[in-house]
């Protein structure tokens, strides 16, 4: 915690400091959504009774849309709170000085993910959490990312929702597109 002293002009490492770091990210967040015309999704706790309550359900018409006019890049921001591990400072003294005692604990604090469409890739999302220390996550599908490459190459293929089913051509297939085991090429 030492990189924060002085840093945003705090004298000492303190929750001040990121609570300031992590209300600018989010000021910078919806400012990067409006200028861009992105909507943000402010979604309540997923409803785990329900199969189609998950994040990505309510981002997939943003997608579809995207993918439609042949857009690609962030489509969509879903904003949540989740539980994270992330640092909590308690205030600490003696007669001489003042000062925070770090540690890491399990927090509901605020995410956003960055629902994206990407040319190679297809969807994907990057997670990034608004408290210290930023705890992030990259998301692709490899699975969609080699049926792009099947459709570019112009196979013949019926698809599963995460995979393969067949394939016309195995032998125009790669190794580095098989998922699952030897048998599982496109």
């Amino acid at each position: 915690m030492n990189q924060f002293c002085h840093h945003l002009g705090q004298p000492i490492a303190s929750p001040a400091v990121i609570e300031k770091i992590g209300n600018r990210f989010r000021r910078e967040v919806d400012a990067y959504a409006k200028s861009n015309n992105i909507p943000v999704l402010h979604l309540a706790k997923p409803d785990c009774s329900r199969w189609d309550d998950r994040k990505l359900d309510h981002v997939r018409p943003h997608l579809e849309h995207a993918q439609r006019d042949g857009r690609h890049g962030v489509v969509a921001i879903v904003a949540t709170q989740e539980f994270q591990w992330v640092y909590s400072g308690t205030k600490k003294s003696n007669a001489k000085a003042v000062w925070f005692a770090w540690e890491k604990s399990e927090r509901r604090v605020g995410c956003y993910y960055f629902y994206l469409l990407d040319r190679e890739f297809g969807p994907g999302f990057i997670k990034i959490c608004t408290y210290f220390p930023y705890p992030g996550k990259v998301w692709l599908n490899g699975h969609e990312w080699a049926k792009r490459q099947g459709r570019r190459a112009r196979l013949t293929f019926t698809e599963l929702s995460n995979g393969f089913a067949s394939c016309t051509r195995p032998d125009r297939t790669s190794a580095r597109l098989s998922f699952g085991g030897p048998s599982a090429s496109l």
